[in-house]
């Protein structure tokens, strides 16, 4: 029987952060009223669109616990914290990362009103 070192034991005996949902469509607020994130996930792996007004901005990421980490665009990347049916700018860089504080509400319908 082999040996598993160490690290791996201790992760084994670690239970995993339980992942947030983050798919579906969600709406800024705010500062952020004109834009609306669209993200479809599977599993850790996230994919969406940011749009405003004609403009539209693919975005991919990855989510730990209940933080999103986008990639790195031309643009930035975002960092979005989730509670409830609220995505938190907590983070990112770039022009994106000006948003941080701001907030995006789960859409109550199949699209924004704001």
């Amino acid at each position: 029987m082999a040996a598993i070192p160490a690290t791996q034991a201790a992760a084994r005996g670690r239970p995993k952060a339980p992942l947030a949902a983050f798919d579906g469509l969600w709406c800024g607020t705010g500062l952020l009223h004109e834009f609306s994130l669209q993200l479809s996930q599977q599993q850790q792996d996230v994919q969406g669109t940011l749009v405003r007004r004609e403009r539209r901005r693919e975005l991919e990421g990855r989510v730990e616990g209940g933080t999103l980490h986008t990639q790195a665009t031309r643009h930035g990347s975002l960092v979005l914290q989730r509670a409830g049916d609220e995505l938190r700018v907590t983070g990112g860089d770039g022009l994106l990362a000006m948003a941080r504080g701001a907030t995006f509400q789960r859409a109550s319908g199949a699209a924004c009103t704001g």
